[in-house]
Order: C-alpha cells, then structure tokens, then sequence
C-alpha cells in the first residue's frame, strides 16, 4: 500500500490516488457519486432489479468495491428478494482488503459485515493484512466506513487475536444479527437471508476473466486510463468480455476515449453515452438494440473516424504491456492515413 494515498471526494466518501501509475481510482467529486451515476444509474442496473429474479455483475478492476458494493446496495433496495452473484477481478488484493472499512456512504451494516466474512475465506492473509494496516497507521481511523466496523477493527489489533478465526466469525455473527434486530425494531424490512454469491479473483484480469464461466447482465470496467494503462482496454480483451454476455447485458464504463468506443463498434456494440445534469461523461454498451443512454452525435462519430479512433492491441495470449501496446498503436498513427483529429476538429469549425 506504499504507493497508494488515500484522499476524500467532494461527496465525503474515500477514493484512493495510485503513485505508480499517476491515476485516480475515482472521480475527485465522488467515489460513491461516480459508481452510483456511471455505473448503477447508466447502465439501468435499478429497472432491471424491479423486474428480475437474479442479477450477476462482473466487476472488472474492483478496487475497494465502490462499484459492486454500490450496485448491490441498490438492487437490494429495488428488490430484497433478489438473487445476486458478483464476479469480481481485481489485481492488487491490498486493496480489496481494506474495502469493506473504508468510508464510502452506503449505509449498509449488513453488506459490509457479509463482505468482510466472504473476503475473510476468499484472501490469503486477510486478518492479517488488516491488524498491520490500522496498527501501522492508527491516523486512517477517519476512513473507517461507520460505527458497525469499530469492533471488528479493534477486535483485529487486540494483541490476543492470533487464534481468532473461529472468535471473528462469532463477532460478524453476531454483528450481522444485532444489526438484524435493530432494523427490525425501527420497522424497516430487512431480508434476514441476505446473501451474496460473491467471488474476488485476484491477479492479472485479462487471464482470470477466462475463470468467469457465467453470462452476466452487467459489466462494469473500470480500469485505469486507457492513454496510461491500456492493457485492459484492447480489442483482445474486449473481445473477452464480449464472450460473457448476451443481447441483453450491459457494459458500462466511466471511459468515453475515442479508441474504446470505436473498438466496441467494431465489435458489433450499440455504443451511447451517459448524460447526468446536462453532462457528458462514460460510454454504455450494448449487444442487442436495446440502446441506453444518448446516442454518439454527428460529431463525437467523425472523431471515432479519424487516427484518435485507432485500436489499441494486444498479442494473441494478451501478455503485453502497456508500453508496448501503446508504442505499437503509435506507430500505426504514425503511419496511419486517417484524419488526426485535430485536422477533424479544424474541419468542423471552418464548416460551422
């Protein structure tokens, strides 16, 4: 975690900042904001659990889980009888450690608890990872995610829990039941068989996605920039991805790069955009013709035309780096005979 800072969005949740590759994991305005409006709220995930039985997400680049942790949340808020299974993909397995406890505006004591108990059996080394973290850096207790986690975060850094698997799942036991009963005595409707069929695996996703043996109704790609790490955002894998969904699945991202949205064309998506408060950011797609969102404009269509719309690629086993995928597009432009797109956009503004 030595190259991971922490920072608070604007919407008081906790994104993470990643000193190695110079990205965010989430929008400066909101960590919670942005999984909810480029994820949940875009890809129609809250119609579909009003009129579903069962729900499978694959989150690829899950992170601390704003994004799965966010679309369950509100599909049990839809719908509390739902069947939902979540396959996530993520790289580095610090971070799904730490994504239960951190500060991220969904008041769901339930979802928490179950997630820490299923990270718990899923993650070598899990109790551990967490009594170092927050004894090292006893300053991060303003991240923690709310009251409910205090004592199992406490529990961890006693100095008597090196034989604490069987007490711990005591405590969430107990934790998840006495959150139970306080629910029910303020009157609200919870589901005491809340469950869900949750699977974190844990390494480079163009190779665990091939362990993803599902259709799922929705994808969610959030992956670092393509201009810095592109290796999750070529044609090869897209082309993986494509293989786990049908007509009627949806692939939401918060990307609305030119080369993504033209490599989905390509490959036979109806591709359109998200649009919130007269803004323009992300990209929805679709197999089938169940367009969603705004569809591309006359404009945002010519760019996808021009050198800026060129793919990015990968080596048939998908084992090249992001250096090599983008130097290798590079020298496509180079050569390339397409329109750059700032010839394009000169064009469109001597024409209007």
């Amino acid at each position: 975690m030595d190259k991971i800072r922490f920072q608070i969005t604007d919407d008081g949740s906790v994104g993470l900042y990643d000193r190695r590759t110079e990205d965010i994991f989430h929008s400066v305005t909101g960590a919670y904001r942005e999984s909810y409006e480029k994820f949940v709220l875009a890809g129609g995930l809250e119609e579909f659990a009003k009129s579903n039985t069962d729900l499978k997400i694959l989150d690829i680049c899950y992170g601390i889980g704003y994004n799965s942790k966010t679309a369950i949340n509100s599909a049990i808020k839809i719908n509390p009888e739902i069947n939902l299974t979540v396959d996530a993909l993520e790289y580095n397995p610090k971070v799904v450690c730490i994504s239960p406890f951190i500060k991220d505006n969904i008041d769901n004591h339930l979802l928490k608890t179950e997630l820490i108990r299923i990270l718990s059996e899923k993650i070598d080394g899990f109790y551990e990872f967490i009594h170092d973290f927050y004894s090292k850096h006893p300053e991060y207790k303003d991240l923690y995610s709310d009251p409910s986690v205090y004592p199992i975060i406490d529990f961890l850094m006693s100095d008597d829990n090196v034989n604490h698997n069987g007490d711990i799942s005591v405590l969430l036991h107990n934790i998840y039941y006495q959150n139970i009963s306080n629910s029910m005595e303020n009157g609200m409707h919870v589901n005491n068989t809340f469950k869900v069929n949750f699977d974190i695996k844990i390494g480079d996703a163009r190779q665990t996605i091939d362990e993803c043996k599902k259709i799922y109704d929705f994808v969610f790609l959030d992956a670092f920039t393509p201009s810095k790490q592109p290796i999750l955002w070529t044609k090869q894998f897209f082309e993986k991805i494509k293989s786990k969904m049908n007509n009627n699945s949806v692939l939401a991202t918060y990307s609305n790069a030119s080369p993504v949205r033209k490599t989905l064309i390509d490959l036979g998506f109806k591709v359109s955009k998200t649009v919130i408060d007269g803004k323009s950011f992300g990209t929805v797609a679709t197999l089938g013709n169940n367009l969603l969102g705004t569809p591309l404009d006359e404009y945002e269509l010519g760019l996808l035309n021009t050198r800026s719309g060129i793919p990015y690629l990968d080596n048939e086993t998908l084992t090249l780096s992001s250096e090599e995928i983008l130097k290798n597009r590079l020298d496509v432009m180079k050569n390339s005979e397409l329109m750059s797109s700032t010839q394009y956009i000169k064009k469109v503004k001597n024409e209007t």
